[in-house]
């Protein structure tokens, strides 16, 4: 006879779920608000650079294409 075994899919049953610390729970919640919210300005901060780099990559391109030209 075979037995049967049932999985919660990560909820809490019974005495588990009276334990839970919502505090805790909000604290981290927040916590990782914050990171993202660190990460996303990181992320602004280094595409903004990222394309001033270009720009001036682009400039440098255009005088050494005017140089080029006048030395023809």
């Amino acid at each position: 006879m075979a037995t049967q075994t049932h999985r919660n899919n990560g909820r809490s049953r019974g005495a588990d779920a009276a334990n839970l610390d919502v505090g805790l729970v909000r604290d981290r919640a927040v916590r990782v608000t914050d990171s993202a919210n660190g990460i996303a300005r990181i992320a602004d901060a280094v595409s903004d650079g990222a394309e001033a780099q270009l720009r001036a990559l682009d400039d440098a391109v255009g005088g050494v294409n005017q140089v080029a030209a006048s030395l023809r």
